[in-house]
């Protein structure tokens, strides 16, 4: 299971300025290891941006595929991304997915399939 932790302070996303007008605050995650270790305080929450094969929240899981690829210490520039997703995934948020990837994380390369035929192809058939 992937796992993050949002601080609590900027859930909203949202400052308040002198004028009255509201500022975007970009959020701060903790990812892996780090966001289980860290779970018991109380400033943190738990969160799983993936459910059941979907993206449940965009932003968690940049923040994720960040972590990842830092952890693996690669450059998403200089790396291409075979992401496997459930069959019957909105093909808006494959859309969403793959500019999030492209824009965000400047990934050189990104293609999208079905995890089923992924896990096929993995074990070397090729119908089934």
């Amino acid at each position: 299971r992937s796992v993050l932790a949002e601080k609590e302070a900027i859930q909203n996303g949202e400052e308040k300025q002198p004028q009255g007008k509201r500022k975007k605050k970009k959020k701060r995650y903790i990812c892996g290891h780090d966001a289980i270790m860290q779970q018991g305080e109380k400033n943190l929450k738990l969160e799983y941006p993936i459910h059941r094969g979907l993206c449940r929240d965009l932003d968690q899981c940049e923040a994720l595929w960040s972590h990842c690829f830092r952890n693996f210490e690669m450059r998403p520039t200089e790396s291409s991304l075979l992401l496997g997703l459930r069959p019957l995934t909105p093909k808006v948020q494959k859309q969403r997915i793959a500019q999030l990837l492209f824009e965000s994380l400047g990934l050189a390369g990104v293609y999208v399939s079905d995890h089923c035929l992924l896990a096929m192809y993995s074990l070397g058939c090729m119908n089934g």
